[in-house]
């Protein structure tokens, strides 16, 4: 039984919480493939976000380090 009702997150995706496990349900017209979470892998994806934004904030810092002023 989830706790949460299930949510829309995007393409395709629903998300819902079921005991320990953050549950992802990719809902197509023809397949349902569903992965159950556990809290240590929820953890290691939000890490895996938060890597990729600081990467992000420090290519655009060394683009804006790299770009000829302007008049």
């Amino acid at each position: 039984m989830s706790v949460l009702e299930d949510r829309y997150i995007g393409d395709g995706v629903y998300a819902s919480v079921e005991g320990n496990y953050i549950v992802l349900e990719l809902r197509g017209q023809d397949n349902f493939t569903r992965i159950a979470l556990e809290p240590e892998v929820f953890d290691a994806l939000i890490q895996y976000r938060n890597d990729i934004l600081t990467k992000i904030a420090s290519l655009q810092k060394v683009e804006k380090e790299d770009a000829p002023e302007t008049l």
